[in-house]
């Protein structure tokens, strides 16, 4: 709980200083806080006790800072606590999971962006021989048709980083992997926006040295305005996701219902949000690693 009220608190500060400089600077400048509610379903299918649901809350924020003439940079963090009974987590209990990343992104034409991106997550246990850090870097496309879709993508290599207090571990989460990211966003509505995703992940090693990780993902999301050209605005969407330990024949299948709302500034639909910069990073990565302890 302490750690969700400093998150709260550095997230809002972050976003109100954000809009700020939103307004003090140029209205291309957009940014968004959030707040999501889930339900979720997770399966291991070898596991005694591989069956549970879990409510989960995320709080999240982004913002995209155009500077020069054509060059963006995104921040964005996020904060995901869900509520797994310790058996189906090996034993132990998950605990909250953290995401920083910077975005910088050139204007390639009026309608495409590219560039590349870092993150930063931790996937920590009440266990601490299993909390497990994660970071990526990555290149990243986004491109408005202008014909009421907006594409984007990305693709990343990702390594697990050692704790030099958990002389014990022995688990790896994402190790050495890699994952690519691709969606598509239908503007075409008025006040609605929605998002089709999918993602691959796979990494060298993931539970143990010799097991491998397959990582996947696909979501259906929308995100409505609750008034017109206004900044609040409802997030819903479902996902289903695959976590597997290879050569151990373990794995996780996790779907997924979220509801949520969010505060947008400088932007005047959902989807500008995507146009200026702000796509998010890849789900599978962080997911996969709080989903270890599992897979022994």
């Amino acid at each position: 709980m302490n750690a969700f009220i400093r998150s709260t608190t550095v997230l809002t500060t972050l976003v109100v200083g954000m809009a700020l400089g939103t307004t003090a600077a140029t209205a291309q400048n957009v940014g968004y806080v959030g707040l999501t509610f889930g339900y979720n379903d997770a399966e291991n299918p070898d596991s005694f006790n591989g069956t549970d649901s879990s409510t989960s809350v995320t709080l999240d924020g982004a913002y995209a800072y155009n500077f020069g003439s054509g060059n963006t940079l995104v921040f964005e963090g996020s904060y995901r606590d869900d509520s797994y009974d310790q058996n189906i987590v090996g034993g132990i209990e998950m605990e909250p999971q953290y995401q920083i990343g910077l975005h910088y992104l050139r204007d390639v034409n009026s309608r495409l962006k590219a560039g590349g991106f870092l993150s930063y997550g931790m996937a920590p246990h009440s266990d601490p021989d299993e909390d497990y850090k994660v970071g990526l870097i990555g290149v990243e496309a986004i491109y408005d048709t202008n014909a009421q879709f907006v594409l984007y993508g990305q693709l990343a290599y990702g390594d697990s980083f050692d704790n030099p207090d958990n002389s014990n571990q022995s688990s790896f989460g994402f190790h050495r992997g890699k994952v690519l990211r691709a969606g598509a966003i239908y503007t075409g509505l008025e006040k609605t926006d929605i998002s089709l995703e999918f993602e691959y992940g796979a990494s060298v090693s993931y539970e143990d040295n010799d097991e491998p990780g397959r990582f996947f993902s696909v979501a259906l999301s929308g995100e409505t305005q609750l008034s017109a050209n206004g900044n609040w605005t409802t997030n819903y969407g479902i996902r289903y996701a695959h976590f597997n330990a290879q050569t151990d024949g373990d794995s996780i299948d996790e779907a997924s219902i979220n509801l949520g709302f969010r505060y947008m500034f400088g932007a005047s639909k959902p989807s500008d949000l995507a146009k200026a910069g702000i796509i998010g990073l890849p789900y599978t990565p962080l997911r996969a690693s709080a989903w270890t302890p599992e897979m022994n």
